[in-house]
Parts: C-alpha cells; structure tokens; sequence
C-alpha cells in the first residue's frame, strides 16, 4: 500500500521538552508534568491584567473567526471550503446551543471499553457522539485501544506499535472485562467508520494516542492516515480530532485548516503546550480541575471554589473562545454544575445514565 506523505511541521522540534520521560503519556499525565514549566494559562493572565489585556485583543481575532464560522454553520452559498466548514456537525450543534453528550470509549461502565459492543451499547443508548482512541500496528494499520499497550484491556502484553493487526485481532479484548464477552476484538478505525454511517447524526471524537514524544514521525502519519480514512468513508462532517499533544493539534490545524474542529485540553501543561497560543485553533477544551505548583509539580485536587471553578470555564469560553466540556461528570449534581458553568459536551462512561440525567433537568 502507498504510504501517505509526511508533511513536517517546522515546529515540530522547536518546543521539545529538555526533559524526556520514560513514561508513555498520559498514564497519567501528573508523571510528566515536570518536563514544561509553565503555569495554567488563566492564574498567569488574572496575576498580571495588561498582559491579560493584550492576550484578549490576540484570541480575540481568532475567536471573531470562529465565531462567524459557528453562526454561518448549515448555510448554503459560498465558496467550497466554506460550504465545508460550515456543513460540520459539531458546529451546527454549537450554532444551536445543543449540549452534546459523548459515549466515552463508547459505553465503557457497561461494556469492554473501545469494542463494537460498547459502541453500540451507546448509540442504543442514544448518544450523539463516540469517542474513542487510536494507534497505529507495526505494520501501518489503525486500531482502537485506549494505553499503548494491549496489557490492561486484552489476554497478552506488548505494545500496540510492535505488533500487526493480525496479532491484534487474534487478542481476546472482552474476558478482562466478563466472560460475556469472551472472544471480542480489538476493532480497526474502519469498523468504526463502517458501523458509524447509518447512523447518520452520530458524531466522532477521534483521539490521536500516537504522540512525537514517544513514537517521532509515525505520530503524524497516523494523523495523516486517521483523516484519509475518515474523508474516505464520507464521514469528515461528522469528526472532531482530539489529542493530547499540542504538536499532533497544531499538525492537524496546519496541514488540514479548519476542515476539523479540534478538542485539547486545560490547563495547556496537559498537552504539554509550551505556548498559549494553542487555544486559538481549538474548538473543544477538556476541562481538568488541576493547578501547578511553585516547585512544578501538579496538584490534581486543588481546593478551589465554586466560583473560582466557573471562572475557569468562563475564561476557556469568554477569553479563549473555545466550548469547555468536562469527562465523567454523570450525577445530578455533577452535570446540573456543568450546565450552571456553560459545558458544550458530557463525555460519559454510563452515557444511558447520564442522558437519563439530562432529561430530568430539563436539558434534553
């Protein structure tokens, strides 16, 4: 088969942490917080208000454009590549103030996480959207599995990268989970994008696992190979690229423009972001409650309150121009605090619960 190529981003070297890690990211991601040094981008800006100032006026160009996209989203007229912008789904979705609810790794609480069962336990479940991970074999093709290596959701061990799919398809990714679901395997990006047409509002979340820090040139072509097959099957309206590595965003935003609403993460120092100037060509930020500390280490449960808590979605939605949504937030009280704080998207583990949920508060 040809192998697509490689464009190489001039910057891809620019920015690489002095600091190398063992530790494949993100598990998790505090084990590698220590390589950048740069505090979460809202406590910079509130301890210096002229710089805030003149952050706002930068994003605030980029956010106009965002936003004339978003409101023109569905319309007819226009050159090509407009008509493409405006035609994906996740910008209508925002054009219409609907609140998109995510299966996470498909129906992950009641199903083995990223296989076809858990995928259609969340479209029966009624979902708007999967989410779902993607690594590339050894020998080129692109398989869902959330950790690099087969260890935690199959029957053997080894990375994702030193195998091919046929040794991948021969796993049993479903016992770890129950014995009902002995002998499923692992699933391709194909099966997904197969399984997904039908269904002809269901929207994916495509979340690149393959990041420059670990794997060099073979993360960007699987980011080259993800959308060939996704523009393949017809199915670009209806994607939404997602990584933790700023490097593989920018990648994506660079070569492919506005074609893709891209999904990051916040504080920046999640995907390793040594920059703010991520946030501008994001369209969805993963809010994480997490702060540096002065020694560089990460706190993962600040104790921070409410309002400090909205002021941070408020800065991600006001200042950054980007649609906050948070992961696991599936209680009453939980998802009635992320309607109060304006989140776009719930991405869920139980989505049946947490649509059920919605439905009582009045939100669906």
């Amino acid at each position: 088969m040809h192998e697509a190529k490689v464009f190489r981003p001039k910057y891809e070297n620019m920015y690489a942490p002095k600091v190398r890690r063992k530790t494949s990211f993100p598990v998790p991601a505090c084990r590698l917080s220590s390589a950048i040094n740069i505090p979460p981008f809202p406590e910079v800006l509130r301890d210096d208000p002229a710089r805030a100032a003149e952050r706002t006026r930068g994003v605030r160009k980029n956010y106009d454009k965002k936003d004339r996209k978003i409101k023109t989203a569905g319309r007819t007229g226009g050159t090509a590549a407009e008509k493409e912008n405006r035609m994906n789904k996740y910008l209508e979705s925002i054009a219409a103030g609907r609140i998109i609810v995510a299966g996470h790794r498909g129906a992950k609480s009641c199903r083995p996480e990223n296989t076809m069962p858990s995928f259609a336990a969340a479209v029966e479940a009624g979902v708007d959207c999967i989410e779902t991970d993607i690594h590339q074999t050894a020998d080129g093709k692109l398989v869902l599995m959330h950790d690099g290596k087969v260890d935690r959701t199959t029957d053997s061990r080894g990375l994702i990268r030193e195998m091919t799919l046929e040794q991948i398809k021969s796993l049993d990714a479903g016992s770890w989970f129950s014995e009902e679901y002995a002998g499923t395997r692992v699933p391709t990006l194909g099966e997904l994008l197969e399984f997904a047409k039908p269904h002809r509002d269901l929207l994916l979340n495509l979340e690149l696992k393959d990041y420059p820090r670990d794997v060099g040139e073979m993360a960007y072509v699987t980011a080259d190979k993800v959308i060939a097959a996704v523009e393949s099957a017809g199915l670009a309206d209806r994607v939404m690229i997602n990584s933790f590595s700023w490097q593989i965003l920018k990648y994506v935003h660079d070569r492919y423009g506005d074609r893709y609403p891209l999904h990051g993460f916040h504080p920046g120092f999640i995907m390793q972001s040594p920059e703010e100037d991520i946030f501008p060509i994001l369209t969805y930020v993963c809010m994480f409650n997490c702060v540096r500390r002065e020694d560089g280490s990460v706190n993962w449960s600040p104790d921070k309150s409410r309002e400090e808590r909205r002021r941070d979605f408020e800065d991600v939605k006001k200042v950054l121009g980007c649609e906050p949504c948070v992961c696991g937030w599936e209680s009453p009280e939980t998802m009635q605090t992320g309607i109060e704080y304006g989140v776009s998207m719930f991405t869920c583990n139980d989505p049946a619960k947490a649509i059920g949920v919605l439905k009582e508060l009045g939100a669906r």
